[in-house]
């Protein structure tokens, strides 16, 4: 999805296609994670986990970019770096939110994993 909307105007997005449904599910991930931190600053509670692996979805989503790989001479240079931009963002979007969440759960006296 992220992917999508990066390459609407080019019609170039054949590679990515290819690190499905990695890249999506990990997008997803961090819309649901950005909606967790939300829901514990509303009830002031910082120490729930999560119902979710950002650390697994990075894994397959990098298991997926090095099967894919060996298939990159088929497309052009733009939109192999496109893709590999997006996944390096979604990736610092991941960790970003995980610290985030224990260093607020820290600030109040709370413990997070």
């Amino acid at each position: 999805m992220a992917l999508e909307f990066s390459v609407k105007e080019t019609g170039e997005y054949g590679y990515a296609q290819q690190l499905e449904p990695a890249l999506g599910q990990l997008t997803a991930e961090i819309h649901t994670g950005f909606q967790h931190v939300a829901g514990r600053i509303h009830e002031w509670r910082f120490n729930v986990p999560p119902a979710m692996s950002l650390e697994e979805d990075i894994a397959q989503l990098e298991l997926r970019m090095t099967a894919v790989r060996p298939t990159v001479l088929g497309f052009s240079q733009a939109e192999i770096l496109r893709a590999y931009a997006v996944q390096l963002h979604l990736k610092q979007l991941a960790r970003l939110l995980r610290a985030s969440r224990i260093e607020t759960s820290r600030a109040v006296g709370e413990t997070a994993e």
